[in-house]
């Protein structure tokens, strides 16, 4: 007689895998799992609710960090990266679950997406971006990847980021959130504008126009509508390489 697999420990990870995010954390998503099990007389314990939990946003986590590319400003993502983030989720949790485990889940999504790199284009957009960040690094605009998480705390601290020594035109950015936006639209927002506690239109517009045109050099398709207040559009596929 042919093995069952269908037990309510299998139909309740059916159901968390396929779920649309909706949850935020390890006690969210038991929260509507527990709601599952009971909608459907489905017998599992806490334990176990909390083990599939853990299980389905480590690699729910695991792929969106994987897919962004970055271990905080501009620095690449590592296995070990996102393994430390994974385990402190679920130790803040209070579950019970192997850094083997996390390990194994890590490693196998990585070489996923490895693999899933070999069929991108042999120069993508990212590295267009790149080619045009070290452009104006060149010329007197400081440009940072990723950078702070918000567009307010970008702008207050990227004056941070002029070497010492050095006198730059201006800077351009992009935050953590425009990151995380430009996986779901294939929008990339710029930020930009120029150094001193003095705003200068003027001077801010000349900044945006050497960004644009750095972007255009490079192949990048852009919209911006000229004026200071309008943040540059980049439209583009995100494809963050992984590093070693």
């Amino acid at each position: 007689m042919p093995r069952t697999t269908d037990t309510p420990l299998t139909r309740l990870r059916a159901y968390a895998a396929n779920l649309d995010e909706g949850y935020e954390d390890i006690d969210d998503l038991v929260e509507l799992l527990d709601a599952h099990a009971e909608e459907h007389d489905l017998t599992v314990s806490p334990t176990e609710l909390h083990t599939i939990a853990a299980s389905t946003l480590i690699e729910a986590k695991t792929e969106f960090l994987l897919l962004l590319g970055y271990s905080g400003h501009d620095e690449p993502i590592s296995p070990e990266d996102i393994v430390d983030q994974m385990v402190e989720m679920v130790e803040d949790a209070g579950v019970e679950y192997s850094q083997d485990a996390i390990e194994d889940t890590v490693d196998a999504l990585w070489n996923a997406q490895v693999e899933e790199q070999r069929k991108w284009p042999e120069v993508t957009d990212n590295d267009l971006l790149e080619r045009a960040f070290t452009r104006l690094w060149r010329t007197g605009i400081v440009a940072e990847e990723n950078f702070t998480c918000c567009q307010s705390c970008g702008v207050t601290e990227i004056g941070g980021q002029i070497p010492e020594g050095s006198v730059m035109d201006g800077y351009t950015f992009f935050h953590e959130q425009d990151t995380e936006s430009v996986l779901f639209d294939d929008e990339l927002l710029l930020s930009y504008g120029t150094f001193g506690p003095e705003s200068e239109p003027q001077k801010a517009v000349e900044v945006g126009e050497r960004v644009v045109a750095a972007l255009k050099t490079e192949g990048l398709r852009v919209e911006w509508d000229g004026s200071p207040a309008a943040r540059i559009t980049v439209f583009m596929k995100w494809r963050k390489r992984l590093v070693g």
